[in-house]
């Protein structure tokens, strides 16, 4: 194909194609498009920028903030590069600090009188992302303002977003079809920082647009890699960090009193079951002082089985909120009480409500079949006809749970969950512990999920595209695969995009003034990329919400 592209000739469904030829576009296209010049001139008078041009100005204002001693190393570099550079990514494991930047950064930004918007796939990560920052932040969809007249987003190219810097925490999980929009709606002169953890599972939605950026060498990276002293002190995190190199979890020593990290072994599947429901009614609270409904979270790799998430809720719901003098409603194939743990498991514009809040049941009304669900202070009404978009949420499937962080989490991982024991699974899965994280199972299956770093491989062709669109040089042809995609392992002698630290990647400030970004070593794929012959039109992108239907 032309631009040195392969001759490898695949089929797109048009909105796939219109969604991930739009991203690539965009992202090489915000790098290089002018800032506001006049508005951030006016924003940095007097603040002690001296330099001959305005990067040079910034990156000036950059460095005296943070000779206050405001951040250092990978950190400071983060800082330093989202103020400096019109494009960002910012990844790095748990108790990086990733939060700690996204933080330093507004309050730089909003220092200089810029506004700064933040968003994040998710309620439950929108509202921790404010709570941290003390910054209004707000769900994707909510900035890019969904309307269910038209049944699009009022937002977009011809009425973008108002913001200087646009920052998405949570950016592993957004998909092709999102970030097409988003990117969309964000105005040429705006910053543009994703922030997230590579390493966990991708996006429900299709493809991997946080690694395939990553991995284009297109972009400004910073990965941070120091564990914070603090979060040294923490057996989660630390054994989060183990799993992501493939690493067994270090266990508590008997003199550890009452550490956030516990393996319960256990071979007996129903016998696991039986831990779990105690755990949760009896032992955490009296423990550690948790609300066992509100504070702790089962999740499991699987839907179905004595350890899925679908008899898991049905087991807690009668340990944690069994039948009571109150009236109690059945829809859905399922019972709701007062006092049910319950998530939403689809986007419903119209209630504003989607997929993944969680919230409790404060109301039901058997005579009209309806029920009114409480989501972090909002109330819902759910007629009988729309029941089915809420399920109990005591158990949730690990997928569901990215983009939250729990006080606690129980995690069944058993040999009969094996077609899922993967390590990116256990990473996740760990990493939405705050205060405690209890393994109950095998040791074999947790062993198994370590050592097991294959994916199944998404086909995208958004890194080539981005390479493509910056003037970047082709990478090598690939070898010819002789297994399956979905059986390929992206983590053998030639690959690295699973490997934890490692990957084709740009640091900020390693860009040379050209723009022009060197070959990175190690990007040859076990795996041959997904090509397409021809010009790269965008074409007409309409929005496709995504069911999540793992779950």
């Amino acid at each position: 194909g032309e631009g040195g592209e392969s001759s490898r000739q695949v089929v797109y469904a048009q909105p796939f194609y219109a969604a991930e030829t739009e991203v690539a576009r965009r992202l090489t296209a915000l790098m290089s498009a002018p800032r506001d010049e006049a508005r951030y001139e006016a924003a940095l008078r007097g603040k002690g920028a001296v330099g001959a041009t305005l990067r040079d100005r910034l990156e000036a204002v950059s460095k005296r903030a943070l000779a206050g001693g405001m951040a250092s190393g990978d950190q400071a570099r983060a800082i330093q590069g989202a103020l400096v550079e019109k494009v960002l990514i910012v990844t790095g494991g748990p108790g990086t600090g990733k939060t700690t930047v996204i933080e330093a950064v507004t309050r730089l930004y909003a220092e200089l009188g810029l506004q700064v918007l933040l968003g994040a796939p998710t309620g439950r990560a929108a509202k921790r992302l404010s709570e941290v920052t003390g910054h209004e932040a707000a769900t994707i969809h909510r900035l890019l303002e969904f309307s269910w007249t038209s049944g699009g987003f009022l937002r977009d190219a011809a009425q973008p977003l108002t913001g200087d810097v646009v920052i998405i925490d949570e950016a592993s999980m957004v998909d092709i079809h999102l970030m097409a929009h988003l990117l969309r709606a964000v105005p040429d002169s705006a910053s543009f920082i994703l922030v997230g953890d590579v390493d966990q599972l991708p996006s429900v939605g299709p493809g991997t647009v946080l690694g395939d950026a990553i991995e284009s060498g297109a972009l400004p990276v910073v990965r941070l890699r120091e564990v914070f002293r603090q979060a040294k002190e923490s057996l989660i995190v630390e054994n989060a960090h183990r799993v992501n190199r493939g690493e067994m979890p270090r266990e508590p020593k008997t003199s550890e009193v009452l550490r956030d990290y516990y393996f319960i072994e256990e071979s007996d599947a129903e016998r696991c079951a039986d831990i779990l429901v105690e755990l949760c009614r009896e032992r955490i609270g009296a423990r550690f002082g948790l609300d066992p409904i509100s504070d702790v979270q089962v999740i499991s790799p699987m839907q179905r089985g004595v350890l899925g998430v679908q008899k898991l809720n049905a087991r807690l719901q009668e340990a944690l909120n069994p039948p009571g003098s109150e009236p109690s409603l059945q829809g859905g194939g399922r019972i709701f009480r007062p006092g049910d743990k319950v998530i939403q498991i689809r986007n419903n514009y119209e209630k504003n409500v989607f997929n993944g809040d969680i919230g409790i049941v404060e109301g039901v009304d058997p005579s009209e079949g309806s029920i009114r669900v409480n989501f972090d202070g909002e109330s819902v009404e759910y007629s009988r006809a729309s029941l089915d978009e809420v399920i109990h949420a005591y158990a949730v499937t690990i997928h569901k749970s990215q983009g939250s962080e729990y006080p606690a989490v129980v995690i069944p991982l058993h040999t009969q969950h094996y077609p899922m024991l993967q390590r990116n699974l256990v990473y996740t899965a760990l990493t939405r512990a705050k205060r405690l994280a209890i393994f109950i199972g095998t040791k074999k299956a947790l062993a198994m999920a370590v050592k097991n770093a294959k994916v199944r491989r998404r086909w995208s062709h958004l890194s080539d595209r981005m390479r493509s669109d910056a003037g970047l040089p082709p990478r090598p042809a690939p070898l010819p695969a002789e297994e399956p995609a979905e059986a390929l392992s992206s983590r053998d002698e030639t690959s690295t995009r699973d490997e934890p630290g490692a990957g084709p990647q740009t640091r900020w400030d390693d860009r040379p003034p050209d723009s022009v970004y060197e070959e990175q070593a190690g990007e040859i794929s076990d795996e041959p990329p997904l090509e397409s012959k021809g010009p790269h039109e965008p074409g007409e992108l309409t929005y496709h919400p995504i069911r999540d239907e793992r779950e």
